[in-house]
């Protein structure tokens, strides 16, 4: 395993490689999160396919610049760092703000994408009639301010790592939200301020900054663009929500090559933690599926 740092559009980009001579996958993890939840999901693919998996500026181990976190400003650095590994074309499999930026690749560089796996978002908008809800411009208003207010009450500091770990699993054990991988994740993520707190979450700015921007994708305008085959993996619990099942179903009304899966138990991006091998056994069918077209 390659464990490497490039320069991208000035900014470093942490990576993770596993070399194999053969097609690429990139696997692009959820939002303020990091390389790192793929832990248990490699070892499905070593030795079939070469992997990618890097880390978003402003998340894990890359430089945290104070500015471009809109989805296709972050798409920019993944093709330049597939620029910089002398990757041609790719796979992509995307959980969450990873499958947003899967979808901003495969629509503005379709050279770029051969395949789009999909999972946690970017299968319906925000608000609007592909969005969960049609509010009024007033009651947005009223909910982005809630969801920025949970925002920065998210940014929780600790006297040392040590602590930090034993507060988390404490808090999260009893609710079934711990298992082997998310304390691998959880241990890699950890930062140390300026100040010499720690933390495991990225930088505030780098929350607002894409937050701010979130409510306004309309995904459909990239579907329109996308020529590649794509298979959404909504949550179990996701798929029960007739307006995302509605979104979703205009979203695919502009695919020519586009499937359905569904992890039994599966939640938004999580599902990769807690059931790691039967999210990799649908996308190798998957993969496989394309090569025998």
């Amino acid at each position: 395993m390659i464990d490497d740092f490039v320069d991208v559009n000035g900014v470093n980009i942490h990576y993770h490689e596993y070399p194999y001579d053969g097609e690429t996958i990139i696997f692009l993890h959820f939002g303020f999160s990091s390389l790192a939840m793929w832990n248990g999901v490699v070892p499905f693919f070593e030795g079939k396919y070469r992997l990618i998996l890097p880390d978003y500026r402003g998340h894990g181990l890359s430089d945290k610049p104070k500015s471009s976190y809109h989805i296709d400003e972050m798409a920019d650095d993944i093709i330049v760092l597939m620029e910089k590994l002398n990757v041609e074309k790719a796979h992509f499999v995307g959980s969450s703000l990873g499958a947003e930026l899967s979808v901003s690749i495969a629509a503005r560089y379709p050279q770029k994408a051969l395949s789009l796996v999909i999972e946690g978002s970017a299968m319906n908008n925000v608000y609007g009639p592909y969005g969960l809800s049609n509010p009024s411009e007033e009651e947005k208003e009223k909910e982005q301010e809630v969801m920025m207010k949970r925002v920065r009450a998210s940014e929780v500091f600790y006297d040392s790592p040590e602590e930090m770990m034993k507060i988390l699993r404490e808090n999260y054990e009893p609710k079934g939200f711990w298992n082997d991988h998310i304390k691998i994740i959880t241990e890699y993520e950890i930062y140390e301020t300026p100040e010499g707190k720690y933390s495991g979450t990225v930088p505030l700015w780098v929350s607002e900054s894409y937050m701010k921007l979130y409510t306004k994708f309309k995904f459909e305008e990239y579907y329109k663009e996308i020529k590649t085959p794509v298979l959404f993996m909504p949550g179990e619990r996701e798929w029960e929500n007739d307006r995302l099942q509605n979104a979703l179903n205009h979203f695919r009304s502009y695919l020519s090559d586009s499937k359905i899966v569904h992890v039994k138990g599966g939640m938004h991006a999580y599902v990769w933690l807690f059931f790691p091998e039967e999210c990799s056994k649908y996308v190798l069918h998957f993969l496989q599926q394309i090569k025998d077209t």
